[in-house]
């Protein structure tokens, strides 16, 4: 099941130390991307809505502190997928931004 899967994840997630705000790719060559996109994503696919709308505020930052318009664009659409959920009037206006 997807949802027991996100779950089992967003938890792991939580519980790993945390040396670098971006998750690495095996043997640590190629970034992921940030941690918080990760973690906006589990908690999004769990019903996290307010943690996941965090989440993916960090990442969004993080992403324009290094000057990574994929990381932003990851992190914007990921926001605004949630806030449609919901509140599509806002969901619109973010998207905009």
């Amino acid at each position: 099941d997807e949802h027991e899967d996100a779950e089992l994840f967003y938890q792991l997630a939580l519980t790993v130390p945390r040396t670098s705000p971006l998750t690495f790719g095996p043997g640590g060559f190629a970034t992921m991307g940030p941690v918080s996109l990760m973690v906006g994503r589990l908690a999004a696919m769990t019903g996290r809505r307010d943690e996941a709308v965090r989440a993916f505020e960090t990442a969004a930052r993080l992403g324009r502190e290094l000057e990574s318009p994929p990381f932003v664009a990851h992190a914007e659409l990921g926001q605004a997928e949630v806030l449609a959920a919901d509140q599509p009037a806002a969901a619109a206006e973010h998207a905009r931004i």
